[in-house]
């Protein structure tokens, strides 16, 4: 989130509580993936039985005020910034003065990459506790590469090609996404022998194709070398689906494809590559890790992970 907003944005004298936009934004997302009876019998759905309707609208106010409160904070302060110290909304509202970019693009945006990002980051820890050879190798390619004597930067994360594969292989095996966004057809075709007749809405199921055996090898064991060069099967720079390779399209594909893609892989490769180099990760109490996945329009874990950490790091760089 601080490297969206602006880590100085949250705090005692901040504009909104962190808490409340990350209370707030669990809530929506929640929400959102709520099955709601009015969608299968529509004469219901103007009673709002469930009373989903208006706890939507509720959050939706919440959410919609706290992110003004931080548009509104940079715009008074952004002639004194210098180009290095904008953040992702500093970029957003010199789009907005091109005309490129709206508020409610710009709120999307904001909203679309926070939950999603922190959702495979717990994934991505879960995985390497659960697989510790995983864990130890990732921290070997970044001590070799890296060292001890330093922080890890985001002009490193080219060199680490284990811990990428490892981002990678986390959405692979829990998309954080599972239904990618809805679409509409804009014309009748047919595909795969299926008739799709004029304003069919479309909703990709990521997490089957991600699982299927025709199209994966091995689809449910953790494998992160099987990005990696000389993997055999899923060769790839980046996850953008520049490569048209639709068996693994996370952020969707084409035109419509998420516009925070770069974003969202860049604050991932980064935040892990901190996380790992900075701590030894262990399970309280030698305890088995719980791999069952929650419900919600994301994919999180059905409990919150617990960890216990050691610093790995010379104190100084803390």
């Amino acid at each position: 989130m601080g490297m969206i907003v602006g880590d100085q944005y949250f705090g005692e004298k901040s504009v909104v509580s962190y808490g409340e936009v990350k209370h707030a934004i669990e809530e929506s997302l929640v929400l959102h993936g709520a099955i709601s009876i009015g969608d299968y019998i529509p004469w219901l759905k103007p009673f709002d039985v469930q009373g989903y309707e208006k706890a939507m609208k509720n959050v939706q106010r919440k959410l919609d005020s706290y992110l003004q409160k931080l548009v509104e904070k940079h715009r008074e302060i952004e002639s004194n910034k210098e180009e290095d110290e904008m953040d992702f909304i500093d970029v957003l509202i010199a789009q907005e003065k091109n005309e490129a970019v709206s508020d409610k693009d710009a709120f999307q945006m904001i909203l679309g990459g926070t939950e999603t990002s922190s959702v495979v980051l717990e994934w991505a820890l879960s995985l390497l506790l659960f697989h510790p050879h995983a864990l130890k190798k990732a921290q070997e390619e970044l001590d070799s590469k890296i060292e001890r004597t330093r922080v890890v930067d985001e002009s490193d994360i080219g060199q680490l090609k284990y811990l990428q594969a490892i981002v990678k292989e986390t959405m692979q095996l829990h998309p954080p996404i599972p239904l990618l966004a809805p679409h509409q057809s804009i014309e009748a075709y047919t595909v795969g022998g299926f008739h799709v007749p004029t304003g069919t809405t479309l909703m990709i199921n990521a997490w089957a194709i991600q699982r299927d055996e025709k199209v994966w090898n091995n689809p449910l064991e953790f494998i992160p070398e099987r990005f990696m060069d000389g993997g055999g099967e899923r060769e790839i720079d980046n996850i953008n689906n520049k490569e048209n390779d639709f068996g693994m399209a996370p952020f969707g594909a084409g035109g419509r494809g998420c516009p925070g893609s770069s974003l969202a892989m860049c604050t991932m490769n980064i935040t892990l590559a901190r996380l790992l180099q900075a701590f030894q990760w262990f399970v309280p109490n030698g305890q088995m890790i719980d791999m069952n996945e929650g419900v919600g329009i994301t994919m999180p874990r059905k409990k919150p992970l617990e960890v216990v950490v050691e610093p790995r790091l010379p104190q100084i760089l803390y």
